[in-house]
C-alpha cells in the first residue's frame, strides 16, 4: 500500500475518491441461506439492513476492458471507475478472494449512444460499518439507503451489499464488500468489516464469480 502511494505521490491523509472492493455473483440464485442470513436481525446485533424497497437501473458503458468501467447512475450523472491495484486477497474465513482498489471520478459531461450502454437494475440490501473506531460498529440504515440518525454518517467504513440485478432476461445475486475512505484505510476497513461480518456465522459462498461489475459484464457478452 505504501508503495502505492509513493507512485501516485499522495499522502495518506488527503481523502480522494477510491474503495476497495470485492465482489461475487450468481446466476439465478443465491447461494442457500445467504439472503435470510444478510436479512436477519437477530444475526446482527438486532439491525436489519437498509434499502430492498426500490430498484435502481444503472446504464453500464459496453467495453472489452476489465479495469474501466463507466456508467450513469440512475438520474444522478456518469462515474467512471478505474482499477488501480490488485491488493492481497481475503484468506482466511468465509469471505476468501480476490481484494481490488479502484478510484472513481464524476464524469457529467460523457454522452453515450442508446445502443453502447446495457441497463442494470438492481434492488439493494445495504449494511454500512463506521471502521474508525478500534472496533468496527455497524450503523442503522433506512429504506433510503442512508443512516437513520444523520449525524452517525461514517466518513471511514465498509458498506456490506446484498444485490438482486437484471440484465435483460437474466437475474443475477450479487454479494459484496465496499469500503470508503481514503487511499490509507480502505483496504484495513474492507479486512475489519470481513472479520466482524465473519464471526455472524454466514453461510458458504459456494460457486460463486468474483468479479468486478465490469468483468462480469464483460463475462456476459
Amino acid at each position: 500500500m505504501q508503495a502505492i502511494l509513493r507512485h501516485a505521490s499522495i499522502e495518506p491523509e488527503v481523502l480522494v475518491k477510491v474503495s476497495a472492493e470485492v465482489r461475487w455473483f450468481w446466476k439465478t440464485s443465491a447461494p442457500a441461506g445467504l439472503e435470510q442470513w444478510f436479512k436477519s436481525p437477530e444475526l446482527h446485533g438486532g439491525l436489519g439492513p437498509g434499502g430492498g424497497t426500490l430498484p435502481r437501473t444503472d446504464l453500464y458503458r459496453r467495453s472489452s476492458q476489465t479495469d474501466l468501467g463507466i456508467k450513469l447512475r440512475g438520474n444522478k450523472g456518469y462515474e467512471v471507475k478505474g482499477l488501480v491495484a490488485e491488493l492481497a486477497p481475503l484468506t482466511d474465513g468465509p469471505f476468501a478472494g480476490a481484494v481490488e482498489l479502484w478510484s472513481k471520478w464524476d464524469a457529467d459531461g460523457l454522452r453515450f449512444d442508446a445502443l453502447e450502454l446495457v441497463p442494470t437494475t438492481k434492488l439493494r440490501w445495504i449494511r454500512k460499518l463506521d471502521t474508525d473506531g478500534a472496533q468496527p460498529g455497524e450503523v442503522e440504515i433506512g429504506e433510503d439507503e442512508r443512516p437513520r440518525d444523520a449525524t452517525k454518517v461514517p466518513v471511514t467504513g465498509c458498506q456490506v451489499e446484498l444485490t438482486r440485478v437484471f440484465v435483460g432476461k437474466e437475474a443475477w445475486w450479487s454479494f459484496s464488500f465496499e469500503a470508503f475512505g481514503t487511499v490509507a484505510t480502505v483496504e484495513g476497513s474492507l479486512r475489519a468489516a470481513a472479520a466482524l461480518m465473519a464471526t455472524r456465522e454466514p453461510p458458504p459462498l459456494k460457486d460463486g464469480i468474483l468479479a468486478s461489475y465490469p468483468a462480469w459484464l464483460k463475462g456476459l457478452e
